[in-house]
């Protein structure tokens, strides 16, 4: 940091810079250590030094999104603040537990009504992630521990769970009154006997809010093979959408200036962010246009590539374990492949009705950037996907 501003006010931009991205690498190791380190001394080493896995336990904390219903039951996400069993009492922790609830769908949601905040008490067995054993295979549970969650959980009924507390702060409240809203709404129109949403309610909610528990498996291995699984992933597609929308309607519908629009864009940006799954994308996404629109309230502008480069700092700077997410690495190198080479490809190709020869290049550069890893990591190449995106992502 002193040479880093040593070197600005010496009046030598580039060494200020390098200096600047070092400390971000080193603040980002030291970051990285402590969450080890917090992880060694956490509620899977207690669990573990305490013969704790596989024991009826009680388990007391705050959910941290609102349940998800479907054919296995209840999946309720609960930061653990204590764990009690036989008149032992450990904790406090920081970590989660993900906790399936059995019983019929329809049934347990009349009956778990309950919203992100809300602290919870219920009885479960515990167990630790398990990873496949095939080389190179999904490790699941590194993507757990990048959720935060430690351990699974296991209820057999929903009258072990006791409501002590609702949600408190607004943005809790907010959080849980859209999904209580979006959710309702789906299940009037889109609901039947045997599923809690039919194929369209699941697939429709999915595009909606990123939440694929309701997917169809037909259709979720369907996307999957044809290589458009991105379009059920909040993702910059989505914020773009969104942030013309909003921005146009406080421009040209209630006439606000120019610093009035984007503050309040931001604003709902950041309220969606916070109501859908939480995702590198979504993240991604939201810091891309919150740079863009802070810059445009002071008539800045900034290459896009360094409007990249700005959120995927901010994102490991908050969260260094973000470097191992396969989703992390895909969802910018797709943007980074469509910045570098979709102009170039797009003047190659000859002039297509409705400037389809620009969504054939963006199609073709977001392949390009992540082919390389949808290849290492999911062991599938789809050339199919570069014609089915012409039609979908219209």
């Amino acid at each position: 940091l002193a040479l880093g501003l040593s070197a600005f006010s010496l009046k030598l931009p580039r060494a200020a810079l390098i200096s600047l991205i070092a400390l971000s690498a080193l603040l980002g190791c030291a970051s990285f250590s402590f969450e080890r380190r917090a992880e060694s001394q956490g509620l899977a080493a207690s669990l573990a030094q305490n013969h704790l896995y596989g024991q009826s336990l009680i388990c007391e904390g705050v959910l941290r999104a609102p349940p998800v219903f479907g054919r296995w039951g209840a999946l309720l996400d609960l930061r653990v603040k204590r764990i009690r069993h036989k008149n032992k009492e450990f904790g406090p922790f920081r970590e989660a537990v993900r906790i399936r609830v059995q019983g019929p769908p329809e049934f347990l949601s009349q009956k778990l009504r309950f919203g992100q905040g809300d602290r919870l008490s219920l009885i479960t067995t515990l167990s630790p992630p398990r990873n496949y054993k095939n080389a190179g295979s999904f490790d699941y549970g590194g993507f757990l521990a990048r959720k935060g969650v430690a351990a699974l959980g296991l209820t057999y009924s929903w009258k072990t769970v006791r409501h002590h507390a609702s949600a408190r702060g607004f943005g809790n409240r907010l959080t849980n009154l859209v999904h209580t809203r979006v959710e309702s709404a789906m299940r009037r129109y889109f609901s039947d006997r045997k599923r809690y949403l039919n194929r369209e309610g699941g697939m429709l909610f999915a595009l909606a809010t990123g939440q694929r528990a309701y997917l169809d498996p037909a259709d979720k291995k369907s996307l999957q093979v044809a290589g458009i699984f991105h379009i059920i992933a909040i993702s910059g597609l989505h914020m773009a959408v969104l942030a013309l929308l909003v921005f146009q309607f406080f421009r040209w519908g209630l006439f606000l200036p120019d610093r009035w629009v984007c503050l309040l864009t931001m604003l709902t940006l950041w309220g969606y962010a916070g109501t859908v799954e939480a995702r590198s994308s979504v993240a991604r996404a939201v810091s891309m246009a919150t740079v863009y629109l802070i810059g445009r309230m002071f008539y800045r502008r900034a290459a896009p590539v360094n409007l990249l480069a700005a959120a995927a700092w901010w994102i490991l700077f908050r969260s260094p374990r973000e470097m191992e997410d396969v989703g992390f690495w895909l969802s910018f190198l797709a943007v980074l492949g469509i910045l570098l080479f979709m102009a170039p490809l797009a003047q190659k190709f000859p002039k297509l009705p409705f400037r389809t020869e620009w969504l054939l290049a963006m199609t073709l550069s977001a392949q390009a950037g992540v082919l390389p890893v949808i290849a290492m990591t999911f062991h599938r190449v789809t050339p199919g996907a570069v014609l089915l995106n012409l039609w979908v992502v219209p």
